[in-house]
């Protein structure tokens, strides 16, 4: 059979030219048909007044129009997510996740809502991951991120109050939690951490809210007080914030929950526990610091918490360099901030590995020098990072200042090779160069001017002819 070039396409380029066409419509239908299976929703679904879920396809179960189970994680493309519209329900996450694109709401109620709670949802991506107003809600349990409000609480068109936020992770958002003009709300054991601005914020007109044991981690500031007025904040842990407490407008608060039950833990604290008693002028120690944490004249913590705390301040390894089956050590101070006898072990390590651990014991407020030795046999050429690791020991909250990591890296590499032609620097391999430089320094100890550890290869405090041998011995080697 041929094509037919002067009368057109043959019946044989007709099929061909048609079954090309069908496979490549079959190619996009395909193409759309997994496309579309991969978006689960894209938002907003709605739980409606009535109890239905708008549309019925969204990735939501429910047996009895009270609790509504997600059951798959949501993309969301320029929409809200979830918005309940129902009274008296419980929406469970279960997990999943709803991601958005950097606005709108994640989960939502109205103004006028009783009874709601939104727990265990992974939300991230929203300007608000949970919005929430009326009365009598619960939201437990979330883990919001890159939010512009994590979990926001409003007054609407109605009064918000009675509300729980308990139990969430909010990281990485703007502000963690914003309660704005709302009043009598519970905040407690939510983790704040990373917020570029507050963790929770207090706008204007919110009173009467209990902020407790809640964890406030390196945000710009802990909590702030916008206007906000008669709020009761204690047994919260404030951990190296930028700063702990923001004031913006007149607002008196109160820090604490009176005595002995305490106030809060600040990290930035410097007071001591020697007394006792309301007025911290009776004999005994009480885990309550001896002078109040002053914000300012209207919010003062009257009994700051005082908890144990240890510290790593320094690791310094003792060489740059160090020849690989050889030793060197490392140094780390350690230091007991509180008025506690502790007893605890030390951990070192490199790129992560443990390399050497110890067991010490430090008395109230006091530091050392602990020195361990790095055996290199078993570490691979190349360079590495030195840490040192001090446990957490039995009701320490500030255990982010726990580790410490050296600002200077250590090179594990061909014992001997110490210099190249810059002197004194390494350059992965041994030759005639390191030698002649570790005769330069032979016999030097580090009392001496010119004394660089380095050129100590087998590190017994001295250069020598051990260490010219080495270099000898592994001459011409690389690594």
């Amino acid at each position: 059979m041929e094509i037919n070039c002067n009368g057109g396409e043959s019946e044989l380029f007709k099929k061909l030219h048609f079954q090309l066409l069908f496979f490549l419509l079959l190619i996009g239908l395909f193409s759309m048909v997994v496309n579309v299976g991969r978006v689960k929703a894209i938002g907003p679904i709605y739980i409606r007044a009535d109890g239905t879920v708008d549309p019925p396809s969204a990735p939501i179960f429910t047996a009895d129009n009270v609790t509504y189970v997600l059951t798959d994680n949501i993309t969301v493309i320029d929409a809200d997510g979830i918005i309940i519209e129902r009274n008296n329900v419980v929406f469970d996450g279960a997990g999943y996740s709803i991601q958005g694109a950097g606005t709108w709401v994640g989960i939502g109620t109205y103004s006028l809502s009783v009874n709601v709670t939104i727990q265990n949802t992974q939300i991230t991506g929203f300007y608000d991951g949970i919005r929430c107003g009326g009365r009598n809600s619960t939201v437990l349990r979330n883990r919001i991120t890159a939010a512009q409000y994590g979990i926001l609480d409003f007054k609407g068109s109605n009064i918000s109050s009675y509300n729980i936020i308990s139990g969430n992770i909010i990281a990485d958002s703007f502000d963690g939690i914003l309660i704005y003009r709302s009043c009598d709300n519970m905040i407690s054991e939510n983790l704040l951490e990373n917020n570029q601005d507050g963790g929770i914020v207090l706008a204007p007109l919110s009173s009467n809210n209990t902020v407790t044991r809640n964890n406030l981690t390196r945000n710009n500031y802990g909590i702030g007080f916008l206007g906000s007025s008669r709020n009761n904040m204690y047994h919260n842990n404030f951990l190296h914030n930028t700063h702990q407490i923001y004031v913006g407008a007149a607002a008196a608060n109160f820090l604490d929950d009176g005595y002995p039950s305490g106030g809060n833990y600040w990290s930035d604290y410097n007071g001591t526990d020697v007394f006792s008693g309301v007025y911290q002028n009776e004999t005994g120690k009480d885990r309550i610091g001896d002078a109040p944490y002053v914000v300012d004249a209207y919010n003062v913590d009257r009994f700051p918490l005082i908890f144990p705390d240890l510290t790593v301040n320094d690791v310094s390894p003792c060489k740059t360099v160090v020849g690989r089956g050889y030793a060197m050590q490392i140094n780390a101070t350690v230091q007991n901030l509180q008025d506690f006898n502790e007893t605890f072990n030390v951990v070192f390590s490199a790129n992560m590995t443990i390399i050497n651990e110890t067991q010490m014991t430090l008395t109230n407020i006091t530091s050392t020098t602990v020195t361990l030795l790095w055996n290199t046999s078993s570490f691979v050429y190349g360079n590495y990072t030195l840490e040192a690791i001090v446990d957490v020991v039995a009701e320490e909250v500030d255990y982010l200042n726990n580790n410490c990591t050296s600002i200077i890296s250590v090179h594990v590499g061909v014992p001997g090779d110490v210099s190249s032609s810059t002197q004194g620097v390494y350059d992965m391999k041994c030759d005639m160069k390191d030698i002649a430089y570790l005769v330069i320094l032979f016999n030097t100890k580090p009392t001496s001017p010119n004394w660089n550890p380095n050129a100590d290869v087998d590190n017994n405090g001295v250069v020598s002819m051990i260490d010219i041998a080495i270099a000898i011995l592994n001459f011409n080697k690389h690594e």
